[in-house]
């Protein structure tokens, strides 16, 4: 197992555009982009422990190769769930509606829990490496589309509240 330098940058990039939208909904934060907020926070929190453990891993690859295949799979599961838990948790618990985009993060979310077990049971239980490219295209390119759709919704709920404000202005 070796790190990715090109993945890994990717992951980071969308952990830094991330935080930047955090910030950016911190600074500028209205009541309509409260499920937008509490989205953008688990992500950030979620992708920063992801982007975090991954070099553990593959440090730990070095000294213990199939402890670290297993533990791989079984704890960026564990993170998607409990980042999808978090995100309906956080909502419910302050009474605010889930948003088009928090049940985007959620399918996105959903959506790696699934491929990490398909890939999971491809490659180390049934060993055909059958999910291998699936795998590999299709975590960075849904992390990668997560990200836009964070961005975008951090952009539309500033030019909503633009908009709102010239209205009462006006």
């Amino acid at each position: 197992m070796n790190l990715n330098p090109e993945l890994y940058l990717l992951s980071s990039t969308c952990l830094v555009v991330q935080i930047a939208c955090l910030l950016f909904l911190i600074k500028f934060y209205s009541q309509q982009s409260n499920s937008i907020f509490i989205t953008t926070a688990v992500v950030v929190v979620a992708n920063a422990m992801m982007v975090v453990i991954e070099p553990m891993l593959f440090q730990l690859a070095e000294h213990y190769r199939e402890v670290a295949k297993h533990a791989w799979y079984i704890i960026f599961t564990l993170i998607d769930l409990i980042a999808i838990y978090a995100l309906f948790k956080f909502h419910k618990l302050l009474g605010i509606k889930v948003s088009l985009s928090a049940k985007f993060v959620t399918s996105a979310y959903m959506a790696f829990s699934c491929i990490q077990i398909l890939r999971f049971c491809d490659r180390l239980i049934l060993e055909t490496n059958f999910m291998q490219y699936v795998y590999q295209v299709s975590i960075p390119f849904i992390g990668v589309t997560m990200t836009l759709v964070i961005l975008y919704n951090t952009v539309m709920s500033k030019l909503k509240s633009v908009d709102a404000s010239k209205e009462v202005l006006g």
